[in-house]
C-alpha cells in the first residue's frame, strides 16, 4: 500500500515538470481563486452600501433634538434602513455615543459594528472589511498558487491540503472553528515556507560564490534536526496562540494580547535561531576541517563569512515573512470577532489597529537666569551645604546641577496638578494635519489622586476651549483611561485646548442648585501619562515597517553569531553571542538601574569597587543601548506609529554600522587564524 503510494506520488511530480501540466494548472487556480473571489467581493460591496446607508441615518440622530433616529437608538439600541433593523439591545442606553451637541461620535465605527449582520456565516469578516479587501486576499491566492506550480511544489502543495483537511474536518464537524482555523494555518505556513526556501535556493544559485555559501547554509538549517525543530515549532505554535486567548476579555485586549505573544515568540525563537545557526555553521566546519576544502577553491574569507550571514539573512527573512503573514492573517480573523459594545469596537479601530504619533501639552520652563537666582539663594539660606563646598566635601558644580535640575522638575511638576475645584488648561501644538484629515485623536491619560486606591472612581471634567465642549469622566486613580477627542476641537492654528477640572457633575442635582463640586484630592500626572494620539499611517504599513525593523535586529546577531565563530569554538562563541545579545535587550533596564545605584557610602566616600562597575556598566548600556531601545512590538501593541526614520535609524546603525564593525573584527582575527591546525577527531 505504501509503494503505491509513493509510485503515485513520483509519477505526478513527473506530470507537474511538465509545460502543458504546468499551464493546466494555472488555469484551474485561476478558476479557483475567481470563484471563490467573486460571492466575497459581491458580499463586501453590498456590506460598503449598507455601511454608508447607516452612516448617513446615524447622521440624522441627535439627542439634543430628540429626534426620531436617535429616541430608537437610546431605547433599543437599533437604527433602520431600507426597511431592515439593525443592532441589538447591546448599545441601548449608550448616551456616551453623543457629544454634547447631541450628535454621534464615531458614525462610522458604529455603522461598522451594526452592518456586520450582512456578513453570511460562510464568508469571514476580514475579508469583506472594503470592497478592495476580496481583490487584494484573491491576488495574493492567485500569485501564492502560481509560484507554487511553477516552482513545481504543486503536487507537495496538493499533498498538504489534502492532510490538513483530513485533520481538519472532525474539529469543523464537531464546532471547533478556531481549532480547525488553527489547522489549517498550521498547514499553509508550513507548505509556503518550503516554497518560500525553494525560491530563494533558485535565486541565490546565481549569485556566485556568496550565494554558494549562502544556499548551503540554508540547506543545513534545513536538514538538521535541531535547527529544523526550531522552525517547525514556530510554525506550529504561532496558529494556537489565538486559543490560548481568554474569550471573555474585550475584544481589544484580545487583540493586544495576541500581537505581543505572537511577535515575542517570534522574535525570540528567530533570534535563538540566528544566534545557534550563525555559530554552528562556521564553528563546526572549522572544527571538522570541512573549511579546508572551501579555502582551496579558491574564495575569499570576506566571501565566505559574507555568505555565511547571506544565509542566514535569507533563511530569517523567509521566516518573518511566513510568520508575519500568519500573524497579520490572524489580527484579522480575531477582529472578526464581535465586540463586547461599541467602545470596544472604537478601541480597536482607533487605539489598536492603527498607527498614531503622540502629542504632548507645552509646558512652561524656568529661565537660566531665574534657575541660577533660585540655586544662588538655596546655597546662600543653606550653611551646611555653603560650609561643605567651601571645605570640598562636596563638589559645587555637582551641587549646583542638582539643584538646578530639581527646581525645573518641581516647576514642571506643578504644571501637571491640578487642586480640587481648580482648573488647568493645556495646549497641544502642531495638530493642523489631524484637524484637515478629520482623524478620531485620542487622549491619553493616567491620574494620581489621594491613596491611588484602584478602588475608587473619582469625578474629572474635560473641557475644549476650541467650541466651549466639555465631557464628565469618572477616573480610578493610577490606571491609564482614553478619552475621544473630535478633530473639531482643534482651532485653525492646529491648536487643542484642553481644560482639566478638578470638579465632578451630579446629574441628578436639583433644578435650582449647582451641580458642580469640588473632586477630594489634588490631580496629578507624569509627564508620560498625559498625551493626545492620532493616526497617520495605516496599521498594515506599520505592520510591515515593524517587521523589517525585526529582520534588520536578526541581520545583527546573524553577523554577530557568524563572527564570533570565526575565531572562537563553538560553546564559547555561543556563550559570547548569547550574552551580549541579553545585554542588549536589557539595555534599557540598565539605564533605570545606572540612575538608582549609589556609589557613595554612609560618609560619603566613594566605594571605588562599585564605582569601577557602575562605569563599566554605563559603558555596555551606551554601546549597547540603541538595540535595546529599538522596540517595535510594543508599539504595535499600543497602536504607535513605527516610521520610516525609525527603519533608516536602524538600518544604518544596526544593520550596517554594528554588523560592518562585527565583520571588520572578525576579518582582522580571522586571516590570522591557521585553519589548518589539528582538532583531535580522526
Amino acid at each position: 500500500m505504501t509503494g503505491w503510494i509513493v509510485d503515485l506520488y513520483r509519477r505526478l511530480e513527473a506530470w507537474q515538470e511538465r509545460l502543458g501540466a504546468r499551464v493546466f494548472l494555472s488555469i484551474l487556480a485561476l478558476a479557483i481563486v475567481a470563484g471563490a473571489a467573486w460571492p466575497t467581493l459581491s458580499v463586501a460591496r453590498r456590506l460598503s452600501y449598507v455601511e454608508r446607508g447607516i452612516v448617513e441615518v446615524l447622521g440624522e440622530a441627535n439627542l439634543a433634538m430628540q429626534t426620531a433616529e436617535a429616541i430608537q437608538f437610546i431605547e433599543s439600541g437599533t437604527v433602520d434602513f431600507e426597511g431592515r433593523t439593525y443592532g441589538d439591545g447591546r448599545f441601548a442606553g449608550a448616551v456616551d455615543l453623543f457629544d454634547e451637541a447631541g450628535a454621534f461620535l464615531a458614525a462610522a465605527g458604529l455603522a461598522t459594528v451594526l452592518a456586520a449582520e450582512e456578513i453570511p456565516d460562510w464568508c469571514p469578516n476580514f475579508i469583506v472589511q472594503t470592497t478592495w479587501t476580496p481583490i487584494g486576499y484573491g491576488l495574493l491566492a492567485l500569485a501564492w498558487l502560481m509560484l507554487a506550480i511553477w516552482a513545481g511544489a504543486s503536487i507537495p502543495l496538493l499533498a498538504t491540503t489534502l492532510v490538513a483537511t483530513l485533520v481538519a474536518v472532525p474539529s469543523w464537524l464537531l464546532g471547533f472553528v478556531p481549532a480547525t482555523f488553527a489547522i489549517a494555518g498550521i498547514g499553509v505556513l508550513g507548505f509556503s515556507f518550503v516554497l518560500l526556501i525553494r525560491l530563494e535556493l533558485i535565486l541565490l544559485g546565481s549569485c556566485g560564490q556568496v550565494g554558494a555559501v549562502a544556499s548551503t547554509v540554508i540547506r543545513e538549517a534545513v536538514r538538521q534536526r535541531g535547527f529544523a525543530a526550531f522552525i517547525v515549532g514556530l510554525i506550529v505554535v504561532l496558529p494556537l496562540v489565538p486559543l490560548w486567548l481568554d474569550a471573555e476579555m474585550p475584544l481589544r485586549y484580545q487583540l493586544q494580547t495576541f500581537i505581543g505573544r505572537s511577535l515575542g515568540i517570534t522574535f525570540a525563537v528567530a533570534a535563538c535561531l540566528t544566534l545557534v545557526l550563525g555559530c554552528a555553521t562556521v564553528a563546526f566546519e572549522i572544527r571538522d576541517r570541512q573549511i579546508l576544502q572551501l579555502m582551496t577553491k579558491p574564495i575569499a574569507r570576506t566571501r565566505y563569512l559574507l555568505g555565511k550571514w547571506v544565509g542566514i539573512m535569507t533563511l530569517d527573512a523567509a521566516l518573518l515573512a511566513v510568520c508575519g503573514l500568519s500573524i497579520f492573517i490572524f489580527i484579522q480573523y480575531l477582529q472578526s470577532r464581535p465586540a463586547a459594545d461599541a467602545f470596544d469596537a472604537r478601541a480597536i479601530r482607533d487605539e489598536v489597529l492603527v498607527a498614531r504619533v503622540s502629542m504632548k501639552p507645552e509646558y512652561d520652563l524656568l529661565s537660566t537666569s531665574r534657575l541660577l537666582e533660585l540655586v544662588d539663594a538655596a546655597i546662600d539660606d543653606d550653611p551646611m551645604l555653603r560650609d561643605d563646598i567651601e571645605q570640598g566635601t562636596a563638589d559645587e558644580y555637582d551641587v549646583r546641577r542638582d539643584l538646578f535640575i530639581g527646581f525645573q522638575s518641581e516647576h514642571l511638576a506643578a504644571q501637571r496638578s491640578i487642586a480640587p475645584g481648580a482648573d488647568r488648561i493645556y495646549r497641544f501644538d502642531g495638530l493642523a494635519a489631524a484637524r484637515d484629515r478629520g482623524a478620531n485623536l485620542t487622549l491619553r491619560y493616567r491620574f494620581y489622586a489621594g491613596t491611588s486606591d484602584e478602588l475608587e472612581q473619582l469625578p474629572v471634567i474635560f473641557r475644549f476651549e476650541n467650541d466651549g465642549s466639555w465631557t464628565d469622566r469618572k477616573f480610578v486613580p493610577a490606571q491609564r483611561m482614553v478619552l475621544p477627542v473630535p478633530a473639531s476641537a482643534i482651532d485653525e492654528d492646529g491648536v487643542l485646548s484642553l481644560a482639566v477640572v478638578n470638579v465632578g457633575f451630579n446629574r441628578d442635582a436639583p433644578e435650582g442648585t449647582m451641580p458642580y463640586y469640588p473632586g477630594p484630592y489634588s490631580i496629578s500626572f507624569e509627564s508620560d501619562d498625559f498625551e493626545v494620539l492620532y493616526p497617520v499611517s495605516s496599521f498594515e504599513a506599520n505592520f510591515l515597517r515593524a517587521m523589517l525593523v525585526t529582520w534588520i535586529k536578526l541581520g545583527f546577531l546573524a553577523m554577530l553569531g557568524v563572527g564570533t565563530a570565526s575565531v572562537l569554538s563553538f560553546p564559547v562563541a555561543c556563550l559570547t553571542s548569547f550574552a551580549l545579545f541579553l545585554s542588549a535587550e536589557a539595555a534599557p533596564f540598565l539605564a533605570m538601574s545606572i540612575d538608582t545605584y549609589r556609589i557613595w557610602d554612609r560618609d560619603g566616600n566613594v566605594l571605588w569597587l562599585k564605582w569601577t562597575g557602575l562605569k563599566i556598566a554605563t559603558g555596555v548600556e551606551w554601546a549597547l543601548r540603541s538595540f535595546g531601545n529599538t522596540r517595535p512590538n510594543p508599539a504595535l501593541v499600543e497602536g504607535r506609529l513605527v516610521g520610516w526614520g525609525e527603519v533608516l535609524q536602524t538600518a544604518v546603525v544596526i544593520g550596517v554600522g554594528w554588523s560592518a564593525a562585527v565583520l571588520l573584527v572578525s576579518m582582522l582575527l580571522f586571516r590570522r587564524k591557521e585553519l589548518a591546525v589539528y582538532s583531535g577527531q580522526s
